[in-house]
């Protein structure tokens, strides 16, 4: 990095990152026609860092100075680890600008704040205060006391995340690839080939309540809305039909998307002696139009 301004900016894991900026010259705003822009965010202080990740950076009116720096939500969920503690400092980011000439400028800079989207662990623990040193001794005057209170915060910010470590591991949607696997052998979970791990942690999680509800048709439809499958309607013992088929409906695009799961999830909780089909439905959507009609009718009699 070139030069730290102070301007620290805060990352939420899993939301989008917006950072508007307008360039002032003197008592006018900068023009940056034809200008480019360039930002990224490295691990330390020093230029030679890596570059954890690029900055997207746009021109959104360049005749008026105003530039964006933005990163998506799929970006922010991505980009760090869990930090060890909420609005933890992570690196550090800087922005250049680069004229028509080829000449490169440093604009600004500065300390890069995570916040870890918190689970409920998190939510549910014991907040860890800061501690800061007295206003005489902020680093200004007398150095030694306010880095050693930034030094224990850090220490107890580790030793809290040590804490939540084996509550974390116990829970499907937040542990370790080999503990999720781990507790998917102890609930009788097994991983289809190709199956994202965000639909297998669901599994594991909701395997007991799944098992469960399983006996029953309500049940059953329960299953399908946990892990997202979307509208499910089940018929059994249907005029016409032999007395062991139940017939599951659902959409074509959700047999589509999810054909390897509802194979899978009647492997796991189909009951004992009966035989499945699908059902394809098409949903069509239809307008119904109303308006508002009246007449008038006489009749006439008449005799010879």
């Amino acid at each position: 990095m070139t030069n730290q301004s102070g301007h620290d900016i805060e990352i939420v894991e899993g939301r989008g990152f917006a950072l508007p900026l307008v360039l002032e010259a003197g008592a006018g705003q900068m023009g940056l026609t034809g200008y480019r822009v360039s930002a990224q965010i490295r691990q330390t202080f020093e230029q030679s860092s890596p570059v954890v990740i690029e900055l997207t950076a746009t021109l959104a009116d360049p005749a008026r100075g105003r530039l964006n720096l933005s990163l998506t939500e799929q970006q922010t969920r991505k980009l760090f680890p869990k930090a060890l503690h909420p609005r933890a400092p992570v690196g550090y980011y800087d922005v250049f600008i680069t004229s028509p000439s080829g000449a490169t400028r440093y604009l600004m800079g500065g300390q890069v704040l995570y916040t870890a989207e918190p689970d409920t662990h998190q939510q549910q623990a014991v907040a860890l205060p800061e501690h800061m040193a007295p206003w005489w001794m902020d680093g200004n005057g007398m150095q030694e006391p306010h880095f050693m209170t930034r030094g224990v915060n850090a220490f107890w910010r580790r030793c809290w995340r040590y804490l939540l470590f084996p509550l974390r591991q116990s829970d499907p949607l937040n542990c370790s690839e080999a503990m999720l696997n781990l507790l998917a052998w102890d609930r009788g979970i097994r991983r289809f080939t190709n199956e994202p791990l965000d639909l297998y942690r669901k599994r594991v999680k909701y395997a007991f309540v799944n098992a469960r509800d399983a006996g029953e048709t309500a049940g059953f439809k329960r299953i399908f809305e946990r892990l997202g499958v979307g509208w499910v309607g089940i018929h059994e013992r249907r005029p016409g039909e032999p007395w062991d088929l139940i017939t599951i409906e659902l959409s074509d695009s959700n047999l589509a998307q999810n054909q390897t799961l509802l194979q899978s999830l009647i492997e796991q909780y189909g009951r004992t002696c009966r035989r499945y089909q699908f059902e394809v439905t098409f949903p069509i959507k239809v307008q119904l139009n109303h308006g508002r009609f009246d007449g008038s009718y006489q009749i006439i009699g008449a005799s010879l």
